[in-house]
């Protein structure tokens, strides 16, 4: 892993992230959300195409981090360290990824908010920021939700 890249988490690839402004700072997107089935998770067809229209590669590999065994944690980690350029590791269990990446040395930031207790070990919480609420009689123009 160059010096320079770093690892990003979070929860989803939204369509509006991946602008020609250049915000979208990541080279690789690596999915590892899983459905019931326990299959890959299925994405937008429309989120590919943008993906691959800005030559950003996509991979997936569906994974249980509850139940994840060590060779798929050190596959996982191997390719996070393999690539060059930032990379979006895309999951349902952040805490447990960012704890992976913790223990591995991986550099890492999370899109996600979360807590990290230390006592006889490191435990990663996930911490929901607050939503705010509407006001009831605000005007409503504009907003889709």
């Amino acid at each position: 892993m160059n010096k320079n890249s770093i690892v990003s988490i979070a929860r989803t690839v939204e369509l509006s992230e991946i602008c020609t402004d250049g915000s979208f700072k990541h080279d690789h997107v690596i999915d590892i959300r899983r459905c019931n089935q326990g299959r890959a998770r299925p994405v937008e067809e429309e989120v590919l195409k943008r993906l691959r229209n800005h030559f950003i590669s996509y991979d997936q590999m569906a994974m249980d981090m509850k139940d994840v065994g060590p060779c798929e944690e050190v596959h996982l980690c191997e390719m996070l360290k393999e690539y060059e350029g930032d990379v979006l590791l895309v999951t349902d269990d952040v805490p447990q990824v960012a704890s992976l990446c913790n223990i591995y040395d991986i550099p890492f930031e999370s899109k996600v908010f979360y807590v990290v207790e230390t006592g006889k070990g490191d435990i990663i919480k996930p911490f929901e920021q607050p939503q705010q609420q509407a006001q009831p009689h605000a005007a409503r123009f504009g907003v889709f939700g």
